[in-house]
């Protein structure tokens, strides 16, 4: 599609020099595998990775297994099993799918994790402009419920931590005092684990030019706003003036306004500054600044601080 783009966009207009690849979750992760592949090397010129996992990637070899053991559950046979697969309506194919569709370590278009392409600089040296919402988990909490009592809190947090002591520290991070605790704070580790701290891992990993976001603001004024805050995907309501039956309120049509400039100006320059907008400083230094998109919007600093930093240790620590 990029090759494509590259040999056509002008007759549209477009600018082959300046090509922008925007996705949004399971698109954002599309968009850090494209930076990750030697095959889309010199297609892509900016990125936007909005509410990214950090480009979670499958080896090989796990991947073929789950593939065989859909096919073997769907009836077709082990000698052949691709003309019977194609033969299926795809709704059984989806339904029959089991987890999420991770990049693969193929070899070919992914040689390596995309974490470590970023760490040793083999990823895209393009601008990219990456981030999460502040309570990601707030709406997914619905199709995925949180522990219920803090004994199955332990157990979430155990999946992540290494040993005793990291869940007891997880535990500290995201205290739940009771079991009534429990699902609020399940949902800030969970927002955090899957989103906002493997956005900040990405821009802190990164050698380009990367600019950080959260975005703060509800995407809704009122109790709803209040319960569910600014969920996962509620950016895309914002930055594309979705009222959806629903008005914005005030800061909503604010922040929705600043977004477009910001992103368009992205698009077109590869840094989303201008006039008119508070500024948007690059991502890195001792003292990294993110912009907080926000009843106010303003650079801050220590998005996900502590409880960020602990996860990222022992992502680090995992075996690969």
């Amino acid at each position: 599609a990029l090759r494509w783009v590259h040999r056509n966009i002008a007759a549209f207009g477009g600018d082959p020099r300046r090509v922008t690849v925007f996705g949004h979750s399971s698109g954002a992760e599309a968009v850090l595998y494209l930076m990750a592949s030697p095959l889309a090397r010199g297609l892509l010129h900016r990125g936007v990775a909005q509410s990214s996992s950090g480009g979670d990637t499958l080896p090989l070899a796990e991947a073929e297994a789950a593939g065989v053991e859909m096919a073997t559950r769907l009836g077709a046979p082990a000698s052949d099993p691709l003309p019977a697969l194609r033969a299926l309506h795809p709704d059984r194919l989806v339904s029959a799918a089991a987890g999420g569709f991770d990049g693969v370590l193929d070899g070919w278009v992914l040689p390596e994790p995309v974490s470590r392409a970023l760490a040793h600089g083999r990823a895209a040296d393009v601008p990219l402009l990456i981030g999460a919402t502040s309570n990601e988990w707030g709406i997914l909490a619905l199709a995925f419920p949180p522990p219920k009592d803090r004994e199955g809190f332990r157990q979430l947090l155990g999946k992540t931590a290494a040993d005793d002591a990291g869940t007891e520290r997880l535990l500290a991070l995201y205290p739940a005092a009771t079991d009534a605790d429990v699902p609020a704070a399940a949902i800030h580790y969970l927002g955090n684990r899957n989103f906002v701290c493997p956005s900040r891992a990405v821009a802190t990993k990164r050698r380009g030019r990367t600019w950080l976001y959260v975005l703060s603001v509800p995407p809704v004024p009122g109790p709803a706003g209040i319960r569910y805050g600014a969920f996962h995907g509620s950016d895309l309501r914002l930055l594309f003036q979705l009222e959806m039956g629903a008005p914005l309120g005030d800061a909503g049509q604010t922040v929705s306004a600043a977004m477009r400039r910001y992103w368009v100006r992205f698009a077109a320059t590869g840094d989303p500054n201008q006039a008119g907008l508070p500024p948007w400083p690059l991502y890195g230094g001792p003292r990294p600044r993110h912009l907080d998109l926000g009843e106010t919007i303003s650079a801050r600093s220590g998005l996900g601080g502590e409880a960020c930093d602990a996860l990222d240790e022992m992502e680090h620590a995992r075996p690969r």
